[in-house]
């Protein structure tokens, strides 16, 4: 049983980084998102007239 619980916390402690990192990407990715989106709103407001 300790044996098994001495694997463990690595195995925790690994992926509470990787967890970490993940996060931190999938926040990085949502401000690129919301920058494009918002430079894509910019572009169609400013050449709605063109389109239309």
């Amino acid at each position: 049983m300790w044996d098994g619980d001495a694997k463990c916390i690595p195995l925790r402690r690994m992926l509470s980084a990787e967890a970490r990192r993940e996060t931190s990407h999938l926040r990085l990715s949502r401000i690129q998102e919301f920058g494009k989106l918002a430079r894509i709103n910019r572009f169609t407001r400013s050449s709605r007239d063109t389109h239309r």
